[in-house]
């Protein structure tokens, strides 16, 4: 008798994961079709049956504000839904309304907490704000060794702004002896994805001669590419230099 109430109470388990999974595409179907009221309904229905996914999608969309009122409490409060559930983006978008004082009191430390979770799970964005709180000491003891760890965790994930980061570790030997070879080589897996801050840097290394041969036309080539970006120390490197 209790094997058979066991069998049951999977069966039903399995319904409702399918019924929610079911109301859950149908709100990302709905939002297609730009109907982000009948999505949402879709979504708090799924989420009233256990499907995390549909709290974080919903926290987006108040988040966002790009279709729905931007509201940040209403963001807040269904990200926490999802994080207490331990759903890896609901950890990062704590973490960040945490760091930047949306919809809750900014509070390092908390955020530093919310993005280790989620870092945790491998969340290249959350390995790469550990990074930045850690050199700057934002939450957490300032620790240069630690910025390097998880700025490298990022980067082997393909992050440009952790690959830039890290080149300036390595040229700066902050939390790592310095090295000039391997800042080029961070800064350039950077401008591979069109990064304006590396394409500046790599100018740098280029117009001082660090780690290769001094050439202010190479160095004047990568100012002008960060520049073409908008960066401003770019565009005042190029009219120094032409």
């Amino acid at each position: 008798m209790k094997k058979k109430w066991i069998a049951l109470l999977l069966a039903a388990m399995a319904l409702l994961g399918t019924a929610a999974l079911a109301d859950y595409e149908q709100g990302v179907q709905a939002k297609e079709s730009g109907n982000i009221e009948l999505a949402i309904s879709y979504w708090e229905e799924a989420a009233k049956q256990g499907d995390v996914q549909s709290l974080y999608a919903i926290g987006l969309e108040y988040y966002r504000g790009s279709d729905v009122e931007q509201d940040y409490e209403k963001a807040v409060q269904y990200f926490l839904q999802a994080a207490e559930q331990n759903v890896v983006d609901g950890l990062y978008a704590m973490g960040t309304l945490c760091y930047n004082g949306q919809g809750v009191e900014q509070d390092y430390a908390k955020a530093a907490e919310w993005y280790l979770k989620a870092a945790e799970q491998n969340h290249v964005k959350a390995q790469f704000y550990l990074g930045l709180m850690h050199r700057r000491g934002y939450g957490v003891v300032q620790d240069d060794a630690k910025a390097v760890e998880w700025y490298l965790k990022a980067a082997q994930q393909g992050d440009k702004g952790a690959q830039n980061n890290l080149g300036v570790m390595y040229k700066n030997g902050y939390g790592v002896e310095q090295d000039y070879a391997k800042a080029i080589e961070w800064y350039m897996k950077a401008v591979e994805q069109n990064h304006a801050g590396a394409q500046y840097n790599l100018g740098m290394m280029y117009e001082y001669g660090q780690g290769v041969e001094q050439d202010m036309a190479v160095a004047l080539k990568w100012y002008k590419k960060a520049a073409e970006q908008g960066l401003e120390r770019a565009i005042s490197a190029v009219e120094r230099l032409q």
